[in-house]
C-alpha cells in the first residue's frame, strides 16, 4: 500500500532530523532487518529516506520500519502518531474503487485525464488547446481534469471513476502540484490503477525525487520545463505530440488484443 503524501512527508521530516547520515541510516536498517540492496543510500538525507520509503512501499515494510523508529526514539510523539496511523491504515491511500463486473469500458480512442493544481489552470487550457485537433481526428479522447469535476462530498469518488475510465493520466508538474496533498494522492492512485502516467514538466521542481516518477519519460522529452522555453507554445506542441504517440501505441495494442 502507498502512503499518503502527508504521511510520506511527515516520516521524511522526522527521520531526516534523527538519521541524517549514511552511518546512522545503515545502523537503523540493520536493526529493522531491512536489506539495503535496492535502496539508494547516496546524495542527501532526504533522497536516502525517499529511497527507503519507496522500498518499504513496494515490500509492505512500513510498520516494521516505524516500530524500530519508535523504539529508538520513544520520546518522539510525532513518530508514535505516525506508527499509529500506519497500524490503523489512515496513513495509506485508500484502494481505488473497482468497477461493477458488468460495467462497459468507454469505447473509442484512448481517454486522457489531467491531474493539476488550481494555480496551473492556464497551463491546462493551453495544452488542451494543442490536443483539440487530436480529439477531432479521434486519436484520443479528452476526459477533462480534476478542477472541473463537480460533486460536493463525492468529488473524489467521481475523480477516481474518471481516472478509471481514462487510459492516460497527465500530470501538470509544477512546485504547486508537488505541494498538493490531493494531487500527490491521485498520482499514487493512478499508479496503483496501472494507468499510463505521463508527467508534463511545466515549471522547475524536484519531480524526479518522487520514486515512482524517476524512471518515467516526462514530456517534453528533452526534460526542459515549459516555462524555460523561449516559445512556450512550441513546448506545449511537443508535449501534445508526445501524448499523441502514447495514445496511438495504446490504440495499436488494443487492436492487437481483439
Amino acid at each position: 500500500m502507498n502512503l499518503t503524501a502527508k504521511a510520506y512527508r511527515d516520516i521524511i521530516h522526522e527521520a531526516v532530523k534523527i538519521y541524517p547520515t549514511l552511518a546512522k541510516i545503515e545502523a537503523l536498517l540493520i536493526n529493522a532487518q531491512i536489506p539495503r540492496g535496492e535502496i539508494k543510500l547516496t546524495d542527501t538525507g532526504v533522497n536516502m529516506w525517499d529511497s527507503i520509503l519507496a522500498y518499504t512501499d513496494r515490500n509492505d515494510l512500513h510498520k516494521q520500519l516505524m516500530q524500530v523508529l519508535v523504539s529508538e526514539n520513544s520520546n518522539n510523539q510525532s513518530l508514535f502518531d505516525l506508527l499509529a496511523s500506519i497500524e490503523n491504515g489512515t496513513a495509506f491511500i485508500p484502494p481505488a474503487p473497482l468497477k461493477d463486473a458488468g460495467a462497459i469500458a468507454p469505447a473509442g480512442p484512448p481517454g486522457v485525464f489531467f491531474i493539476l493544481e488550481q494555480s496551473d489552470k492556464d497551463h491546462y487550457t493551453k495544452l488542451s488547446s494543442q490536443l483539440k485537433p487530436l480529439s477531432f481526428n479521434k486519436s484520443l479522447r479528452l476526459d477533462g481534469n480534476t478542477l472541473d469535476v463537480e460533486g460536493g462530498a463525492a468529488i473524489m469518488e467521481i475523480i477516481r471513476q474518471k481516472m478509471l475510465d481514462a487510459d492516460i493520466i497527465i500530470l501538470l508538474v509544477t512546485a504547486d502540484f508537488m505541494g498538493s496533498d490531493q494531487c500527490m494522492q491521485l498520482l499514487y492512485e493512478a499508479y496503483e490503477m496501472k494507468k499510463r502516467v505521463i508527467p508534463t514538466l511545466i515549471s522547475p521542481c524536484l519531480w524526479a525525487r518522487i520514486s515512482i516518477l524517476e524512471h518515467i519519460q516526462p514530456l517534453p522529452k528533452n526534460g526542459k520545463p515549459v516555462l524555460e522555453w523561449l516559445l512556450p507554445d512550441k513546448a506545449y506542441m511537443e508535449i501534445a505530440m508526445g501524448i499523441e504517440e502514447v495514445a496511438l501505441n495504446i490504440t495499436k495494442s488494443k487492436s492487437a488484443d481483439v
